[in-house]
């Protein structure tokens, strides 16, 4: 999805707040490809969303991998959106580390990432893959 259309999206966000939804700052997020796909998913689910920060680590040497950066970029959603994003959160980092296990050569990090991120056990803290949930 092109910034534009975020830019479009996030329109639809401001409009529901200032309409009176309470808004919350669901997650931190480590790369920007991973938020910009967590960012689709919740578009797809007609899941308005806001990010604070998404460009910091281009402007600070392009310091991002696919698992972690510098500086956390803040993604917000509204607060009635909550149980179906976090839904769609635990199911787009059980993909992720599914993807990453099978990849050859793969060393004791992302084991121990597959024991961690078993199903029923992603807490809504607990940072995964440098997803924080709120």
């Amino acid at each position: 999805m092109a910034d534009e259309e975020f830019t479009n999206f996030e329109e639809k966000f401001f409009e529901e707040v200032r309409a009176g939804k309470k808004y919350q700052h669901f997650l931190d997020i480590g790369s920007q490809m991973d938020c910009m796909l967590i960012r689709s998913i919740l578009d797809s689910m007609n899941i308005p969303t806001y990010t604070e920060g998404n460009h910091i680590n281009t402007i600070y040497g392009g310091a991002s991998t696919c698992l972690t950066s510098v500086f956390k970029i803040k993604l917000y959603i509204l607060v009635e959106h909550y149980e179906d994003a976090l839904s769609a959160v635990k199911d787009f980092i059980q993909s992720k580390i599914q993807s990453l296990s099978e990849r050859d050569g793969k060393d004791k990090y992302l084991t121990a990432l597959e024991v961690l991120a078993s199903p029923y056990i992603i807490s809504r803290s607990q940072e995964i893959l440098g997803i924080t949930v709120m």
